[in-house]
């Protein structure tokens, strides 16, 4: 089964487990070093070709952006994000953390949830390759035909002012960008599945209860007490992983939008939309797994709340002491300390998702309209 751990070793970025021993490696300062040698290095030649030239020349119109431009343009811009993060979150221990204290750590691949996280860490990571490798195949393919024929190049290749440096830092780019989105999906999900295994065991032990009611009342202490724990952990990782996240969301979904837009723009034949649309699939698979997955700890999160208003056994019986410590716990999970990513920012995530989808697909269809239309009047103005 794929694991994560040697896909962030391939990166060049998973220097050491150890914080300390991070801080104080050459590799760190190398990447470091080389970070902001990428980030000087793009953002001097997109603002010199936008505002009409440079230091070695070449200027972008804006008439001349298309799909693919968009597409590297946001990916590069997240990808030094991503190394970013990937370096900070090893400098202070936070990658640590979540690597030990998750289901990606050893000890849970024994385990029926480790097992079952496995197996969706697969599909994750394929994904991920899958779409990596589409990538790397395009730009291949860009760059050999910039040599065979002319005029078939990328304008994006000319913020590097050179496509050689192109083709070489954009494949790099796209792996980090995909394997750096993989941990966050994965330390998500795998925090989906603590709650979910928590919440079923819990709600077992409700609907089976034939205790009297101090037996109960321990049990809901002791359950309250693992409880706090994990979403003490989920807290934390909130806190890790919220700027991350809210960088790329924030990125995804504007250039979705420019995505489409300018594929319907698209001065070509409409089998244009056939290359262009694995490019807006990649970047739906990106926006799934900054929402739909955190959306699902949100609901796991407040899963037993519902559990103890819907539970007659706890009520029937009139026990103050039960029912101090039955309010406590959903009181507890009300006033849930809220952050940005897993808890605070997903109610909105579900509403964000459903109107991509829907501009995905009314622009295709507009697209679609316009292309096959215009062609087939074009078609018969010529007969």
């Amino acid at each position: 089964m794929m694991d994560l751990v040697p896909l962030l070793r391939l990166t060049g970025l998973y220097f050491s487990e150890s914080p300390q021993a991070t801080r104080s490696s050459f590799r760190t300062v190398l990447a470091s070093v080389l970070t902001l040698i990428v980030i000087s290095y793009t953002a001097y030649g997109l603002i010199c070709n936008l505002c009409g030239g440079g230091l070695f020349g070449g200027k972008i119109s804006a008439s001349y952006l298309n799909v693919q431009e968009i597409f590297y343009f946001a990916m590069l811009s997240e990808s030094i994000f991503s190394i970013f993060f990937l370096i900070k979150w090893q400098l202070d221990g936070s990658l640590q953390f979540m690597l030990r204290n998750t289901l990606l750590a050893e000890k849970n691949k024994v385990t029926v949830i480790g097992r079952r996280f496995r197996r969706i860490l697969g599909i994750i990571t394929g994904v991920a390759i899958l779409a990596t490798t589409f990538k790397v195949c395009q730009i291949i393919l860009n760059w050999t035909l910039y040599f065979v024929r002319d005029g078939m190049e990328l304008e994006m290749e000319w913020w590097f002012f050179d496509e050689t440096i192109f083709a070489v830092l954009s494949p790099y780019a796209i792996f980090v960008w995909h394997i750096c989105l993989c941990l966050f999906m994965a330390v998500v999900q795998s925090l989906t599945l603590e709650l979910q295994d928590f919440n079923r065991k819990f709600e077992t032990m409700l609907k089976s209860n034939t205790e009297k009611s101090e037996e109960l009342t321990k049990k809901i202490s002791a359950s309250f007490t693992h409880y706090t724990r994990l979403t003490d952990k989920v807290s934390r990782i909130d806190r890790i992983v919220g700027p991350y996240a809210f960088i790329m969301l924030a990125a995804g979904c504007v250039s979705l939008i420019f995505l489409l837009l300018s594929t319907i723009r698209e001065h070509g034949h409409w089998v244009v939309l056939i290359p262009f649309f694995i490019d807006i699939l990649i970047w739906i698979w990106h926006l799934f797994g900054l929402c739909v997955f955190p959306t699902r700890v949100y609901t796991e999160v407040h899963y037993v709340q519902r559990l103890l208003g819907r539970t007659p056994t706890l009520w029937n019986s009139f026990d103050p002491e039960l029912y101090a410590v039955a309010n406590m716990f959903a009181d507890n999970i009300s006033r849930a300390d809220i952050g940005i990513t897993l808890w605070g920012f997903t109610p909105i995530t579900k509403s964000l998702v459903l109107t991509c989808v829907s501009l995905l697909v009314s622009y295709i269809v507009l697209f679609l309209q316009l292309k096959v239309g215009s062609e087939y009047e074009s078609w018969h103005n010529d007969d």
